[in-house]
């Protein structure tokens, strides 16, 4: 029931490229253009080493599967950050912009593929629809990553948010013509369109509009583009993570966390929180060696993908939620946490107490979810839980509808009234003679001989 369609070799070959991408990740964010050049020789070698397992004996059978396997997770990344490299020439991108816009289509199209090559080791070709969550989990852990740098830098931060969602365009497009999503195409389109596109265009419109009604400058302008575009797309991204969300599980069915699962997540509880202690007396508060300040996400990825290994659903059997929910929160945070590293470098000294807060916050939350999902959930009845999962499929899509329409009427309102107000006082002020034309002021310019 839990054998592999493939051989495991090709499993572990991938977990590695994986580990050694977000490795340089890490690593390299100082050198954007030595790692480019290193992910590609990483690449180079992964394909190398998975064509060698393919012409193995053992491989005999499965070698087609194998090879769509190593285009999919291999080949296909490589071809997307070259689109990309094509499209930030083609928008005239300065270097840094140009590379920085390459390294993250291939970033953000060589991770989630990665581990869905994975799953497709042991799962095999046939039709999985609800596999593609990683796609949009793993957007928004993007998302989350390179909010510092947009904070940071808006003339960088743009182009690296664009990276990120062209990436995920051109991956979802690919995705829909393999046979994982038979019979879901056409939903996990939508879906993709709505995640993807959607925040793109309601951003361009949201610009449009500020350009020409409100008279924005540049900088405002640009400004705008990027809290709007995560106004919508972190909360559209959560509204696809919940829609293709794994189903009840009946109990029965459902598996125990096991005493490993638990000691991670008792370890997950307290070691982000003493390594951001370690770290900020490390680096004496952020001043100096801000590398130290890695340790938090780096632990907080590889524990969520421990938690998510240790919860996955292999062969027949049902994944463990608590598990599977903890690791996902895990490395959201831990993309969060990457921004705040960043933002703590990046800041003069009296800059940086905020970002360190709001780092202790995020760390809080995690601790909280750990209890509660990790440990509390497991406690309750299985028709307290029945009724509160129907109620999040239920309410929470709702909810975060109601939330962007509400914010986009509250805005829209307060135009009007605003306008509505500005009329009515200059009316008012115009009767009692005072004028709003520059030329009641200057009078006429002279001539260039009078001046």
């Amino acid at each position: 029931m839990n054998e592999s369609k493939y051989p495991k070799s090709l499993s572990i070959l991938l977990a590695l490229n994986l580990c050694a991408l977000l490795a340089m990740l890490i690593l390299t964010m100082d050198d954007i253009w030595d790692g480019v050049r290193i992910v590609m020789g990483i690449q180079s070698i992964v394909l190398a080493l998975g064509l060698g397992l393919i012409a193995l004996p053992k491989a005999k059978g499965m070698r087609r599967g194998m090879l769509g396997i190593l285009g999919m997770a291999i080949v296909a990344p490589v071809i997307i950050s070259l689109c990309g490299q094509v499209l930030a020439e083609a928008r005239f991108m300065d270097k840094t912009e140009e590379r920085i816009f390459t390294l993250l289509s291939f970033y953000s199209t060589a991770i989630p593929l990665l581990i869905l090559g994975m799953v497709v080791v042991h799962e095999g070709w046939g039709a999985r629809p609800k596999s593609v969550r990683w796609l949009f989990f793993l957007n928004l852990c993007f998302l989350l990553g390179a909010a510092g740098v947009a904070m940071n830098n808006l003339e960088v931060g743009i182009p690296a948010i664009f990276a990120i969602h062209f990436a995920m365009i051109l991956q979802m497009l690919f995705l829909i013509c393999l046979p994982l999503v038979k019979g879901w195409r056409w939903r996990i389109f939508g879906l993709g369109f709505m995640t993807f596109v959607g925040p793109i265009l309601m951003t361009l419109v949201a610009v449009i509009f500020a350009d020409k009604q409100l008279k924005f400058s540049g900088s405002e302008n640009d400004t705008l583009g990027a809290v709007f575009l995560y106004v919508t797309a972190v909360p559209l991204n959560l509204l696809a993570l919940l829609l293709l969300r794994h189903g009840w599980i009946e109990e029965e069915a459902k598996r125990r966390v096991g005493r490993l699962g638990n000691v991670l997540l008792g370890l997950n509880l307290f070691t982000p929180i003493g390594l951001y202690l370690l770290a900020g007396r490390l680096t004496n508060g952020g001043s100096r060696d801000e590398g130290w300040l890695m340790l938090v996400p780096g632990w907080l990825f590889f524990a969520g993908l421990a938690l998510m290994a240790l919860g996955r659903g292999v062969g027949g059997l049902q994944p463990i939620k608590p598990l599977r929910g903890s690791g996902e929160m895990s490395f959201l945070i831990g993309a969060a946490m990457l921004s705040v590293a960043f933002l703590i470098g990046e800041a003069e000294t009296y800059e940086q107490d905020p970002y360190v807060i709001i780092g202790f916050i995020l760390l809080g939350i995690l601790a909280l979810h750990h209890v509660v999902r990790g440990f509390v959930s497991r406690w309750l009845r299985d028709s307290v839980q029945r009724f509160l999962f129907k109620w999040t499929v239920r309410g929470v899509p709702t909810l975060i509808v109601l939330a962007i329409v509400g914010v986009s009427a509250y805005y829209a309102l307060g135009k009007t009234m605003a306008n509505s107000a500005l009329a009515k006082y200059k009316a008012t002020s115009q009767a009692e003679g005072w004028s709003y034309d520059i030329n009641d002021y200057i009078g006429e310019v002279p001539t260039d001989d009078e001046n």
